[in-house]
């Protein structure tokens, strides 16, 4: 699994083995994590608070 985080557009490309990416550009859309760390529960708006990217 893979993400392409652009912090200009506050969207997150997931590239999940075998499988379609998939686009989130919803603040509040949780974002899919690898299966070793299933109980992690991520959203777009925890990962651009991180990059300190200006969510208004």
């Amino acid at each position: 699994m893979g993400w392409l985080i652009v912090p200009e557009e506050k969207s997150v490309f997931i590239y999940p083995s075998g499988q379609q990416p998939i686009f989130l550009d919803e603040l509040d859309a949780v974002i899919p994590v690898p299966e070793f760390i299933s109980n992690l529960t991520l959203t777009l708006r925890d990962i651009f608070s991180w990059l300190k990217v200006n969510l208004s």
